[in-house]
C-alpha cells in the first residue's frame, strides 16, 4: 500500500498551485474539469520526492451553504493498493470488522 494523494479543497485554485510551485518546486499538471460536478476543477501538483496533492475547487466552497458541504481543508487521503483484488481483499476485511459502512 502507497499513499496516491492527498487532496485539500482551495478557494484560489491557481493561489493555491502556485504556492506549491514557488516555495516548494512543484510541477502542476493541466486543470482537470468535471462535466459531472459543474464547476468542480482540480489541479495535481508533484512534488520532488515524487509525493502528490490533489488541489481542488469549486464555487459551493465560497457560498458557505452547508457545514454539511466540502469546505476550504483537507479533503481526503487516496491510497493505492496495487490491484483491483487488494482492494477487494481489504474491502472484504473492513466489512467483516464491522468498520466498512455502506
Amino acid at each position: 500500500m502507497k499513499i496516491a494523494h492527498v487532496a485539500l479543497w482551495c478557494c484560489d485554485l491557481e493561489r493555491a498551485v502556485a504556492f506549491w510551485e514557488r516555495y516548494f518546486g512543484a510541477v502542476a499538471r493541466a486543470p482537470y474539469a468535471s462535466a459531472r460536478r459543474p464547476g468542480f476543477v482540480s489541479r495535481f501538483v508533484r512534488l520532488a520526492g515524487g509525493a502528490e496533492l490533489e488541489l481542488m475547487s469549486a464555487p459551493w466552497l465560497e457560498e458557505g451553504v452547508s457545514p454539511a458541504v466540502e469546505r476550504p481543508g483537507w479533503a481526503h487521503v487516496a491510497v493505492s493498493m496495487g490491484s483491483e483484488a487488494a482492494v477487494d481483499a481489504l474491502t472484504a476485511r473492513l466489512s467483516a470488522d464491522g468498520l466498512l459502512v455502506a
